[in-house]
């Protein structure tokens, strides 16, 4: 499945009809959504939710091209950290809560909660 985009509602389906855009996006001053899984096979490492500010216009299709392109090498990529993570740290408690990456417009990370660097002091 390729990245999908839409504001947490059904397709085809006006924004302002569902309850998380309506009640969560809006007020916090987003607009258009894009989500992709990150898999490799059939197996999910993680996944990717963009948002847009409400000021801008929606996500177009060379955007959702870009980010299919993307996507495969994140996941591998993703699952290889995973993977190194999980041997490193076999011993280790499991997380028990999402990470979160905050990245400045151009590009560079802005900050990461502990879990979004894997649990990492670097």
């Amino acid at each position: 499945m390729g990245p999908r985009q839409g504001s947490g509602r059904p397709p085809d389906t006006a924004p302002h009809s569902s309850s998380r855009y309506r009640d969560v996006y809006r007020p916090a001053g987003m607009g258009d959504e894009m989500r992709v899984l990150l898999r490799t096979g059939h197996t999910v490492w993680g996944a990717l939710v963009l948002h847009r500010g409400g000021d801008r216009a929606p996500f177009g299709g060379g955007e959702i091209t870009a980010l299919a392109t993307l996507a495969p090498a994140v996941a591998q990529a993703l699952r290889a950290a995973c993977l190194r993570h999980d041997v490193a740290a076999a011993d280790c408690e499991l997380p028990t809560v999402p990470g979160l990456l905050l990245f400045h417009p151009g590009g560079e990370l802005d900050r990461a909660t502990r879990r979004g660097t894997c649990g990492s002091s670097n």
